[in-house]
């Protein structure tokens, strides 16, 4: 790059406001590769932050990618920042993946995973979050034997510096708990969870979110090894807290009545399970109104419920309701869909009523 062009890239670079700045250093830890606008997209460097990234020669279109300029993108990391650039590659990964975007943000996360590990050491604590982060997005992508292996490093090196009963300890049984949920060792992961859980309840006591966050994960590993009753009491312990925490109109109030409904449903207890979920639709038609995916779904909660206990009728309602949302917003081939279809015709034959 010629020498006028870095002048104008320093001038850009004392003149760009903190979210150019932000967007600048973004594109640049791509490093010497190509990039598509979709990509650029994902990371919040919209058409506006593109357009001030060409003009200061950061960024080269090149007819259907883009490329950044090295000499111009080092800039905007002079020697001493590595540490927030690892920290920007993390906040940047985690970001793609709340997004979806699970390779673009392996990509990021690795990168921050393997700079940390040169600078610091793989005993470092930073290293430990950064190795779980990626960890957490190859769980999410298949890879259970390596998200495993960096997992369980990342728990002995926090066990080491932190000690067993700290906080980021209890994080990393958890995370290492649902792969070997996933890997179909859900006695391993009871095991870890309930570790988590017991160092959590000390640390934070009974109304922390962290605390809900394991019994819930732990509920679900029990409902997976056929302890109903243990999920249970997790499952309402959720909601006691939540109810306490939140009230008794808050969302997350709906999930867990709709959660307890599922083990009261699974041990035979219909009735029980019909009156969390009639709880759960009450509280998402005030807040979210009769239009909501998750009115949809109560309906169809209790539309089921309500068939087995050969309420026909009741049940045609309750799923011809859930359905006319869901025919708003979900493919003909969705799962929720299907289920409706087969549950209406059904009841449509066992009434003697054509559809």
């Amino acid at each position: 790059m010629p020498l006028d062009e870095h002048a104008a890239a320093r001038d850009a670079w004392k003149e760009a406001s903190p979210t150019l700045r932000r967007a600048w250093r973004v594109a640049t830890c791509f490093g010497d590769v190509t990039i598509s606008t979709s990509d650029l997209e994902a990371c919040d460097i919209g058409e506006d932050a593109r357009e001030a990234l060409a003009r200061a020669g950061v960024l080269t279109w090149n007819a259907e990618e883009w490329r950044v300029n090295a000499p111009a993108g080092a800039m905007a990391w002079p020697a001493g920042t590595e540490g927030e650039q690892t920290t920007l590659m993390n906040q940047v990964g985690m970001l793609l993946r709340s997004k979806g975007e699970k390779a673009l943000a392996l990509g990021f996360l690795v990168a921050a995973f393997q700079l940390d590990l040169a600078r610091l050491g793989e005993d470092d604590p930073q290293v430990a979050v950064r190795m779980s982060n990626v960890a957490v997005v190859l769980r999410e992508m298949g890879d259970l034997s390596t998200a495993q292996g960096l997992l369980e490093h990342a728990l002995a090196s926090d066990i080491t510096n932190f000690g067993a009963d700290h906080p980021r300890v209890a994080i990393r049984r958890s995370n290492l708990a649902l792969v070997l949920k996933d890997q179909g060792d859900a006695a391993g992961a009871r095991a870890l969870l309930e570790l988590a859980l017991a160092s959590d309840l000390r640390m934070f006591g009974e109304n922390h979110a962290a605390v809900s966050i394991r019994r819930s994960n732990l509920a679900a590993v029990c409902k997976e090894l056929g302890d109903l009753p243990a999920a249970r009491v997790l499952l309402e312990q959720v909601l006691t807290v939540d109810l306490t925490v939140l009230g008794t109109e808050h969302p997350a109030v709906a999930n867990d009545h709709a959660n307890v409904a599922v083990v009261l449903k699974e041990t035979g207890d219909l009735a029980g399970a019909r009156g969390h979920l009639e709880q759960a639709l009450a509280i998402h038609l005030s807040s979210a109104g009769p239009h909501h995916p998750a009115t949809a779904l109560a309906r169809a909660s209790l539309g089921a419920i309500a068939m087995e206990e050969g309420r026909w009728n009741d049940a045609l309602s309750l799923l011809i309701a859930a359905d006319a949302v869901w025919r708003e917003d979900l493919p003909e081939d969705h799962p929720y869909r299907v289920k409706t279809a087969e549950r209406i015709a059904r009841i449509h034959t066992k009434l003697l009523v054509t559809p």
